[in-house]
């Protein structure tokens, strides 16, 4: 009885060890199934390069929708979503609803937009030596500061990167004028004139005081309201400027010398410019400078327009200074680029602006003595 009992113990632990040595096996099967599982889906949920999330480039501007210029910007942007196969794209934020210029610049450096196009005062907070592109009576015409801002393209390019934007475009976006209730011919009517100047802008400050005009500070919203008031009789902007914000019912006479050219230029953020690969950066380079382009000839063809009918239909009468009060506006404005060294830009940079200008005045002598529009 003994050795049958002792039989069938030894058969059932045979089985428990065969059923043992069985669940042993699945259980390696199951854990290298789930190994391999794991190591699969983690290959599968990375992601292909190929197949990277698109960038959206969120781009304020003032321009409102269904201008000229963003039918352009919306044109450049099918092209660019089409060439990057769906990956590039812009957002645009049209008509000012994202602020004004400090506004927006403020929203780049937190990350909440991208880029924007900034005319002289707001590329100076970031770059004030940008700002010697728009100094007093340097330029004759656009052609002249066209040329200059493109050879000079490349350092001030460097020199934002420094400060965390990318330099996509920069040009010369108008000639700017004087308008006011009187006429201004000499420097009595100057200093006699309650001009307005942009608040917290160097540039035109230095630039009206050293003319022996008193100006007065304002934000722009405010120069419209001021100008009904009668707290201010003069201000400055393009033609396209004085007529779109709706300055010129309050004026009457526009000085026929323009004071400075204004410079514009297109910048996107550095922190943007890094989630592109090289192929992305080269792309957008291009098709923003194609269409970039085509803005500023169209651009220059409506500040034409807009001087005719500021002359034709609003009335504004143009006033020519004499030739005594011309010489000395010039050596007036000499004397300010020389005083703003140190302050806006080193002397070696106003001195590579006036040396490109001469060179073009000299390989383009036709249009020495032309007038500036």
């Amino acid at each position: 009885m003994g050795t049958a009992e002792a039989r069938a113990d030894y058969r059932q632990c045979v089985r428990w060890l065969v059923i043992r040595a069985k669940l042993a096996r699945q259980l390696r099967c199951a854990a290298l199934g789930r190994l391999w599982l794991v190591l699969l889906g983690g290959v599968l949920l990375q992601p292909l390069s190929g197949l990277a999330e698109p960038v959206v480039i969120k781009f304020a501007t003032l321009a409102p929708e269904g201008t000229p210029w963003m039918n352009a910007m919306e044109e450049m942007n099918r092209e660019l979503r089409e060439k990057s196969a769906g990956q590039l794209s812009f957002r645009f934020y049209a008509g000012g609803v994202a602020g004004d210029e400090p506004d927006v610049l403020g929203k780049i450096r937190r990350n909440q937009l991208h880029g924007s196009v900034f005319g002289g005062f707001s590329l100076g907070d970031v770059l004030p030596e940008v700002r010697v592109l728009e100094l007093p009576l340097v330029f004759r015409t656009s052609a002249e500061a066209d040329y200059v801002a493109t050879a000079l393209f490349e350092h001030f390019a460097t020199a934002f990167a420094q400060k965390g934007f990318v330099l996509l475009g920069l040009n010369e976006a108008g000639a700017v004028y004087i308008f006011s209730k009187t006429p201004i011919r000499t420097s009595a009517d100057m200093a006699r004139a309650k001009i307005w100047t942009w608040q917290g802008d160097p540039l035109p400050q230095a630039i009206l005081q050293a003319y022996g005009i008193v100006p007065v500070p304002l934000p722009l919203p405010e120069v419209l309201p001021s100008l009904q008031s009668g707290r201010i009789d003069a201000c400055y902007g393009t033609p396209l400027t004085v007529l779109a914000l709706q300055w010129s019912p309050k004026v009457k006479y526009r000085t026929a010398l323009p004071i400075t050219n204004v410079i514009g230029a297109l910048l996107l953020s550095e922190s943007l410019w890094r989630q592109l690969s090289a192929e992305q950066q080269t792309l957008v380079r291009e098709t923003v400078r194609k269409f970039n382009a085509r803005a500023v000839a169209n651009m220059r063809q409506y500040e034409s327009k807009a001087l005719t009918l500021l002359e034709t239909t609003a009335g504004i009468e143009t006033v020519t200074a004499p030739a005594e009060e011309v010489t000395r506006l010039q050596q007036v404005s000499e004397q300010v680029r020389q005083e703003l060294i140190g302050k806006l830009y080193p002397a070696a940079l106003l001195d590579r602006v006036l040396a490109l200008r001469d060179t073009y005045r000299d390989t383009h002598k036709s249009e020495v003595g032309a007038s500036p529009r």
